[in-house]
């Protein structure tokens, strides 16, 4: 194309096409390679060659919505009809191109919005995302911190019990050892201003 030897770029396109498979996956490049095949047609003055590759590529684009393969197709067959001497339909072709550009403009700025608010979703999501993490670890760190305290609030209690029963059960023992030294008292009847006592 750049040596102006349309005939051989026209070659070559057409040979890419034969083995780039008729796939989806595929449809970008075969269009891209009709409208590139077609522009080499039209350089080189075989417009009926050009109008059938335009009319493949519109159809792949049309198919699956390549807009911007449909954009360059129609600044082809403006070219086209401009080199055919058809003024009016190149005009009404150049019309077709700024309604579709306009929309390729309105598209784009419309997906730019979207992507900035996904991605403002995507923030907002992240930090939330990260303040329940922060919760999260928090509320563990206090449902540890919590059962620690009644641990050791429960193991001085076990402790504290431990010890009031060994007092007890020593203050039972020392309370048995008085009652055995203690040695009870009997009263009797009175005799010549006496009391008789036991004898121990």
């Amino acid at each position: 194309m750049l040596r102006h030897d349309y005939r051989r770029a026209a070659a070559l396109y057409d040979s890419a096409l034969m083995i780039v498979p008729n796939i989806i996956s595929t449809a970008r490049v075969r269009a891209s390679y009709y409208k590139a095949k077609a522009l080499a047609e039209v350089r080189g003055g075989y417009y009926d060659a050009a109008r059938e590759l335009l009319r493949q590529a519109f159809a792949i684009s049309g198919r699956y919505g390549l807009r911007d393969i449909r954009l360059a197709a129609l600044q082809i067959l403006s070219e086209m009809y401009t080199g055919l001497g058809e003024k009016e339909e190149a005009q009404r072709v150049r019309e077709n191109m700024l309604e579709l550009r306009d929309s390729l403009r309105s598209y784009a700025i419309s997906e730019d919005l979207h992507q900035i608010e996904m991605k403002r979703e995507r923030r907002d999501m992240q930090e939330r995302m990260a303040l329940a993490e922060y919760r999260a670890r928090e509320k563990d760190r206090w449902l540890a911190g919590i059962t620690v305290f009644a641990l050791v609030i429960l193991y001085f209690l076990l402790r504290i019990r431990k010890s009031n029963r060994r007092l007890r059960q020593h203050s039972a023992l020392l309370y048995e050892r008085m009652q055995q030294l203690m040695p009870p008292t009997i009263t009797g009847p009175r005799q010549h201003g006496c009391m008789w006592r036991a004898i121990p």
